[in-house]
């Protein structure tokens, strides 16, 4: 609007004055003296008045171009500028200069989200067409370039919290909404009334360094998150004064719902202990953030906590490799001397969703192009965003575009949307197309950028200091956990972090170059800047196809690709058009993470113990008798989904949904502090978890008799209305606790397993479900549910019911697909009733199960060993096929 304005007031004022205003603002002939003494008709007065809006018209244009050429300057002001000329034309420029500022650095993968036409810039640079492509723009706007990590679709945009503290007011930036950004201006005229006052708040935080370790350098430049001190006369909504008489009271809101020092509650609370040393600011009841400080020990908790989208990709990968190192039926607990909170910082900081979009659509894809007799073509990079993934080609893709996908014009760019990439279910077994693809970081809306280092077909140069190593341990911790990366080895030379805990197996350590030209390798990445000599020797490894990419740290004389780490933490390549937010493990969070997996060894039992089922409190009955159903059902069994006949936001379901699963796994009830501490694991406002509550209420709905479905007891514990409320896991239990009353306990028991949908909380919303890493929930229902499928198979076989015996075990591996013990069954059974082809035929699956699904060390000695057995040779042949 603000250009339009521009363009009309410059561009239609004139053409308006001069064909109805008598033409050209001066006059065709030179006037005679008797202009002065002659009496003023209509014509004459007309005439000054088009004057004046002539003269007016200049000084407006005189100033646009002032503030244009002026521009981030401190602006002269221009004499006659009170009348509001300046001012008009200072803010529709500002405002322009923002929409400026944010083409300057689109990127063209964000862009196709909402649509395939949208080609160059910065994708058009990575795939192929570096010298056209937009560069990005030193001077971009804040619009554009926020780079923490985006709330999760707020509702609305707050005005943030102002703080007063004895060093002034202070501001947190806040996160975007619908591509609408904090920038200094804004909060100026928010608190000052004034956005010209944008460059005190810019002089009073220049070089200061925020939470997140970087400071203050381009006024046009702050991200979300960063706490900004203001001028003392900042007034507005969320101001907080700290250090006053009235201090306590103001504060209580931001303390009542921490948790206290001590362990977990009896109700499987998350301990919070340290976290009232923080200062916690609630910006909206979706994620609250942590600001500045915590415990000076909790490096991995530091680390884990504030990463973005990139960032959650990484962590999601590493939370996945920690679930298979545990094992099905492993859980919290164990040795290592670790916090509670390490594992549950790893899941906040978790981006599931994205993960599993990245790897199950790339599979999808190679299936999909094999099937039409093709292949993947050759990928340079991709990009993640809320809504979709983008998958870059080096060339242009002359083929068949496979179903769900759509493709720019030029065919450079495939695209496929989030909601569409959930329907995709690849065969089990199909390799990923792309497993040397990484995370390079994030743009200013959010979207994730990742390449395909074996596209480089060369050395791969990370050039700076420190960050540039940061980087390099982010590369080697996703490309050895990520599950797109199948079983890609990772080898490291020279670097002092010891991560062959976390992938045994994949990862290895050696000094020297040598080491890895002796033997075929996956990606290498080096610690140190390689020589001439090395560079050449690697060069041909890659050539030959020894190696598949070599990443190394530091200046390199003839890399293919080079990518420069600032001081600020941005990854930068001009060529490529390439300027992010690098995605970086800061060196101390190494070791954390190493103890976090070496726990989850010591944390895993030998042998999985049988859960007995529990009496679930206030389970109704009736909800066991054929047909039951009830006005809210609970799914736990697969999954999480929640079905409730009132109506939600679908930006607030995720929060809503996982309160009543909290709720559901704790029917006892839960107090309002065990469960605000859970929920919002950093601290949240009574009138968030007040409003919090009362929507999650409003979505149950109430019983007839006109109680609500989510009520507090006596003990002002939240809890369900069991007798309403239908929760699968709960009806289960019930089944298996009335079999062991049974003497005939099978159809009680198949009853049970037909309520299991998947994996139990597998595909959770990202950066929640932090309190699973305190509960044995998820053991709890795997263990149940794998001992049921054991017990209904056995008793079906020797019935003769060979139907009901293999659906009960293969019920069992829907649920925990990685499960040995299960599949050891399977075999035996198959091995009884039918001939050696099938037993081979489930052999196969079962060790394609265990790579995707089981421990990093491969099949346990009994798998192998009944494998050996009923099919000699086996183990000769798989490891044929695996060289």
């Amino acid at each position: 609007m603000a250009l339009i304005a521009i363009v009309a007031l410059l561009g239609g004022v004139p053409y308006a004055l001069w064909t109805w205003g008598g033409g050209a603002p001066w006059p065709s002939s030179a006037p005679s003296g008797d202009w002065l003494s002659e009496s003023l008709g209509s014509d004459q007065i007309l005439g000054i008045l088009v004057g004046v809006l002539w003269l007016a018209w200049a000084h407006f244009a005189i100033c646009v171009v002032v503030e244009l050429v002026q521009g981030r300057r401190d602006a002269r002001d221009i004499p006659g500028g009170g009348i509001g000329t300046q001012s008009l034309a200072r803010r529709l420029v500002a405002s322009t200069m923002l929409l400026i500022g944010s083409a300057a650095v689109a990127m063209p993968a964000a862009s196709a989200a909402s649509g395939p036409n949208v080609e160059h810039s910065a994708v058009a640079g990575m795939t192929g067409s570096g010298a056209d492509s937009t560069q990005a723009s030193n001077h971009a706007t804040n619009q554009e370039q926020s780079v923490k990590q985006k709330a999760s679709k707020p509702a609305e945009l707050k005005p943030g919290l102002a703080i007063r503290t004895p060093q002034g007011v202070k501001y947190e930036v806040q996160p975007p909404h619908n591509r609408q950004y904090d920038c200094l201006w804004d909060i100026a005229e928010r608190y000052l009334n004034d956005g010209m006052r944008w460059k005190e708040i810019y002089h009073l935080n220049k070089d200061l360094e925020q939470p997140d370790g970087n400071s203050l350098q381009d006024p046009d430049l702050i991200y979300p998150g960063w706490i900004l001190q203001l001028p003392d006369d900042a007034k507005g909504p969320g101001i907080i004064t700290i250090g006053g008489a009235d201090d306590t009271k103001q504060m209580e809101h931001h303390t009542d719902h921490k948790q206290s020092n001590g362990g977990a509650d009896d109700n499987g609370g998350v301990d919070q202990g340290d976290d009232e040393k923080r200062d916690v600011l609630v910006r909206d009841d979706e994620q609250p953030q942590q600001a500045s400080g915590g415990d000076s020990d909790d490096d991995f908790g530091k680390w884990a906590a504030p990463l973005g989208v990139g960032g959650g990709l990484v962590a999601a990968s590493l939370l996945l490799a920690l679930r298979r190192r545990q094992g099905w039926q492993g859980g919290p607990g164990g040795g290592g001397g670790l916090k509670p909170g390490d594992e549950a910082n790893l899941r906040l900081a978790a981006d599931g969703p994205a993960a599993l979009l990245v790897d199950r659509s790339m599979r999808q894809l190679a299936h999909s192009t094999y099937q039409g007799g093709q292949s993947v073509p050759p990928v340079r990079a991709a990009y993640v965003n809320e809504q979709s993934l983008t998958v870059a080609f080096e060339a242009p893709a002359m083929m068949t575009i496979p179903n769900g996908w759509r493709s720019s014009p030029d065919g450079r760019m495939w695209m496929v949307d989030r909601s569409v990439a959930e329907s995709f279910d690849p065969p089990l077994g199909v390799p990923s197309p792309c497993p040397t693809l990484t995370t390079l970081g994030t743009t200013g809306d959010g979207t994730v950028v990742m390449v395909n280092l074996a596209a480089a077909r060369g050395l791969v140069a990370l050039a700076g200091g420190v960050e540039s190593y940061e980087a390099a341990l982010s590369m080697a911790v996703e490309l050895a956990t990520a599950p797109w990366t199948d079983a890609l080895p990772v080898t490291l030379v020279g670097f002092a972090d010891n991560l062959a805990d976390i992938a045994p197996g994949r990862v290895r350590h050696v000094n020297a170059i040598d080491a890895v030209l002796s033997a075929p390798s996956g990606v290498v990445l080096l610690a140190r800047q390689a020589t001439p000599d090395e560079e050449q020797q690697l060069a041909a490894a890659i050539a030959q196809g020894r190696l598949a990419a070599v990443v190394a740290v530091g200046q390199a004389a003839h890399p293919t690709w080079r990518f420069d780490l600032t001081p600020e933490g941005r990854l930068v390549n001009a060529q490529l058009g390439l300027d992010v937010v690098a995605q970086r493990i800061p060196t101390p969070a190494v070791a954390r993470m190493v103890e976090l997996f070496r726990w989850a060894d010591a944390g895993r039992p030998a042998t999985p113990t049988r859960i007995a089922p529990q009496p679930v409190h206030g389970f109704d009955p009736a909800m066991l008798q054929r047909g039951a159903k009830a006005p809210v059902s609970v799914h736990l069994l697969g999954p999480v989904q929640i079905e409730a006949p009132g109506e939600i936001e679908s930006d607030r379901r995720a929060l809503a949904s996982e309160i009543v699963t909290y709720l559901a796994l704790n029917p006892g009830g839960v107090h309002p502090t065990v469960l605000a501490s859970a929920i919002w694991p950093r601290g949240v406002s009574d009138e968030v978890f007040e409003a919090s509550i009362a929507r999650v209420q409003s979505w149950l709905g109430q019983r007839p008799d006109g109680g609500q479905r989510l009520l507090q007891d006596e003990q002002q514990r939240w809890r369900l209305d069991l007798r309403d409320v239908r929760v699968d896991w709960h009806v289960l239990q019930a089944l298996v606790a009335r079999a062991e009353r049974s003497d005939d306990p099978t159809m009680d028991l198949a009853s049970a397993l037909s309520c299991v949908e998947g994996p139990a909380f597998d595909a959770l919303p990202a950066h929640r479900y932090a309190w699973l890493a305190n509960t044995t929930a998820v053991r709890d229902i795997q263990t149940t549910v794998v001992g049921v499928a054991l017990r209904v198979s056995s008793v079906a076989s020797d019935a003769g019911n060979l139907g009901l015996a293999h659906e009960s075990l293969r019920t069992g591996l829907d649920m925990v697909p990685g499960c040995e013990e299960l599949w050891r069954a399977e075999l035996r059974l198959t091995h009884r009733f039918d001939g050696v082809e099938v037993v081979h035929r489930v052999a196969d699956e079962m060790f394609v199960a265990i790579g995707r699904h089981g421990s990093p060390r491969g099949a346990e000695p009994t798998t192998t060993a009944l494998v050996e057995e009923l099919l000699p040779g086996y183990g000769r042949v798989l490891a044929g096929k695996i060289a």
